[in-house]
């Protein structure tokens, strides 16, 4: 259940962390604690699940486009295929 993800670039990076059960860290002798990470998908997605599908139905009873659009589908493909690639020959892959 780790759904952590970095993007680095030459402009910078963006980083998504996994969602805890609360935001409370603690640290002492024995180092730093923080609580686990959520356990079950719906719990950690809730409330970007109600936002898409809020969205979804405001734009089809708008008749409005969505925000997303295919090609933001193929540029995620693009990505994911681009880490791969770079996992399997040790490099850097450009986009």
């Amino acid at each position: 259940y780790d759904q952590r993800i970095e993007v680095h670039g030459a402009a910078g990076l963006l980083r998504a962390q996994n969602v805890l059960e609360d935001t409370v860290e603690v640290g002492n002798a024995a180092g730093f604690r923080r609580a686990p990470t959520m356990n079950f998908f719906l719990e950690r997605y809730e409330r970007a699940y109600l936002a898409e599908m809020a969205h979804f139905v405001a734009a089809v009873t708008a008749g409005t486009p969505l925000s997303s659009t295919i090609t933001d589908g193929l540029q995620a493909q693009l990505m994911a295929d681009a880490a791969t690639l770079s996992l399997a020959e040790g490099q850097p892959i450009t986009i």
